[in-house]
């Protein structure tokens, strides 16, 4: 039993959207990537750009040779059910990068004169765009409807952005002081009302 990416419509409804997703994202890190990581970065972006695409790559390989970890009941459901996560957490991220605008650095850079973005769903929440790229990511686990799949890329993930998260925010205290503690009393950092 194929996973469902790569089963007629359902592989060209993922795969649009899987390009749909990635490639601006990689254009526009492409566009700022040119910059040298920073002391304060930690090695947090090398992290990210090596060990989430490895995670994704073992996640598909687990939905083809463990097919007795595929979620077979509903298994057309939970496909869509991916399908929706991972488009929405797409066009949460790209939000992000609005708000952001030139404050936007696909690495750990903190300057004195950084202002606080409040904007959007930046009032709410203090990493929401890694909480998009959770989003992504688990829809991608979910649309690979295995189990064994959707464990690898939460646990990749999750590593990945709470790693990066304890970088960041350690930078963002170190150089901002009050006004960042104050902004992380205001909001939670990637789940809304909870964490």
């Amino acid at each position: 039993m194929p996973p469902l990416p790569f089963v007629g419509s359902y592989a060209i409804v993922f795969w649009a959207l899987y390009l749909a997703t990635f490639v601006p994202e990689y254009l526009l890190i492409r566009k700022v990537r040119r910059q040298r990581p920073a002391r304060q970065d930690r090695g947090s972006t090398r992290v990210i750009m090596i060990a989430t695409p490895f995670g994704v790559t073992i996640a598909f390989m687990c939905a083809f040779a463990l097919p007795g970890a595929t979620l077979v009941p509903g298994r057309a459901a939970l496909f869509w059910i991916g399908i929706a996560v991972l488009a929405v957490g797409a066009l949460v991220r790209q939000h992000c990068f609005r708000m952001l605008g030139a404050s936007f650095k696909p690495i750990v850079d903190v300057q004195s004169e950084q202002v606080i973005v409040e904007r959007g769903v930046y009032r709410f929440l203090r990493h929401p765009s890694y909480a998009a790229a959770v989003l992504i990511f688990l829809g991608i686990g979910l649309a690979l409807t295995n189990w064994v799949s959707l464990l690898v890329v939460l646990a990749t993930v999750a590593t990945v952005y709470g790693y990066r998260i304890h970088v960041e925010e350690a930078a963002l205290v170190a150089t901002l002081g009050d006004s960042y503690r104050q902004y992380m009393a205001r909001t939670k950092r990637i789940v809304p009302f909870l964490w």
